[in-house]
């Protein structure tokens, strides 16, 4: 039964929540629509001895009252339609309701005033490097599978993409390369590379990311530490990077730019 109201709870997120703004936009979204179903709920029970035909409730026959009583979209429901809860009447609706509240203070807690939008892919957000307020979130992302009565909202794994995206921001616009070639090293040191290892040094965990993501991470940190990744992407020094990697391999040949600097 609780996987019908987690069920409920989702699809009213994504249907009547869901769409471009901030975090607390989204949150200030999710809480009305957490309202609204509690006022259609008291509406609907306080029609209880009457029946639902889909469009008005009729007296049931043999009760001898003559009184039909057409719901009015004030009392019953703004954007949401009222059928919705005798559709689904043997729902706990309260358990919808505390899911949706408590997804709208998950939001707001971890989102906050960031911008939020629905992102095709595999993408879960995006920033621009040494540009202040510029994280995009994607908040059904971190959409758990089953949540219910608590939040649909795997909060570890949504903090995680904000603080990734955070430190997106705190890197360098201007680079000194975007990539450098270190002998007896199969791949180029980029700037692509740094500047995500960078980025997921902030995670709790880089278990959430892509396998080409945790690929990249196992790689670098091989070689060097997150917090140097970090340090340098912040830096724009890639080639100061590449020096203490091939320094560390104990080569006697100098590493070689392969591609000069570059804007983000």
């Amino acid at each position: 039964m609780k996987g019908m109201e987690q069920a409920l709870a989702r699809e009213l997120f994504h249907t009547q929540v869901i769409e471009s703004g901030s975090g607390t936009e989204i949150a200030e979204r999710t809480k009305a629509v957490a309202a609204e179903i509690e006022g259609m709920q008291e509406a609907t029970q306080s029609q209880a001895s009457f029946v639902f035909t889909g469009q008005e409730f009729l007296p049931p026959e043999g009760s001898g009252e003559g009184t039909t009583v057409t719901p009015e979209i004030s009392t019953l429901g703004g954007q949401i339609d009222v059928g919705l809860l005798q559709e689904n009447a043997d729902a706990d609706w309260g358990i919808v309701v505390d899911t949706l509240q408590n997804t709208a203070e998950d939001v707001q807690e971890v989102v906050g005033a960031a911008q939020t939008e629905e992102i095709e892919g595999n993408t879960v957000g995006y920033a621009y490097q040494g540009v202040t307020e510029s994280s995009v979130i994607d908040v059904t992302a971190a959409i758990k599978e089953d949540a219910p009565g608590a939040s649909l909202i795997d909060t570890a794994n949504l903090e995680d993409t904000v603080m990734h995206e955070d430190e997106h921001e705190l890197q360098a616009k201007q680079w000194n390369a975007e990539s450098v070639k270190i002998v007896g090293v199969h791949k180029n040191i980029t700037r692509l590379l740094v500047s995500e290892v960078g980025a997921m040094s902030r995670q709790k965990t880089v278990a959430q990311n892509s396998a080409d993501y945790q690929e990249m991470w196992s790689f670098l940190t091989g070689m060097i530490s997150a917090k140097e990744a970090k340090e340098a992407a912040r830096k724009g020094d890639l080639v100061g990077l590449a020096q203490k990697i091939n320094e560390k391999r104990g080569n006697t040949e100098d590493i070689s730019v392969t591609e000069g600097a570059g804007k983000a």
